[in-house]
């Protein structure tokens, strides 16, 4: 990710924007009155839902973990702006919700066009966000944060 202050500021509308889109469309959903184009997943969810959905979370978080400590990626995120911090908070978890829950989706045309849409954008995403990551690791991000980088300098 960048850590141009006004991209992650714009970035950080758009998910608040988002965000407060979703929470009155929830609202409206409690009071028994949803509206009619409401966001997907602007409803109550049962308390085995978030179990399961917290439980599937910390076994994703322990796989990035234990990634990052064998790619010798996580003495790599010891610095950090507060926008960046921020954004990592509040941004680009409605950002990710937004792909993954399908808000973006190609509607009329079928199911199979709405799973190729989202296996794609989010193939893209990962693809993109994972060679950053080996880079990184490999010592050829030439932003200056690399290990290699750094260890050139001694």
């Amino acid at each position: 990710m960048t850590e141009n202050p006004l991209l992650l500021l714009a970035l950080i509308g758009v998910s608040v924007w988002v965000g407060r889109w979703w929470v009155i469309d929830y609202r409206a959903a409690l009071a028994g009155k949803p509206h009619e184009r409401s966001l997907p997943g602007a409803s109550p969810a049962s308390a085995a839902a978030v179990a399961i959905a917290s439980l599937g979370a910390l076994f994703i978080l322990a796989g990035e973990t234990g990634g990052e400590h064998v790619l010798g990626l996580s003495a790599e995120q010891s610095r950090m702006t507060v926008l960046f911090g921020l954004y990592s908070i509040v941004g680009a978890p409605v950002i990710e919700e937004v792909l993954f829950r399908g808000y973006l989706v190609i509607e009329n045309r079928g199911p199979l066009h709405r799973y190729r849409f989202l296996v794609s954008v989010n193939t893209v995403r990962a693809i993109s966000w994972e060679t950053r990551r080996v880079r990184i690791a490999l010592g050829d991000e030439t932003n200056g944060d690399s290990s290699a980088a750094r260890d050139a300098d001694r």
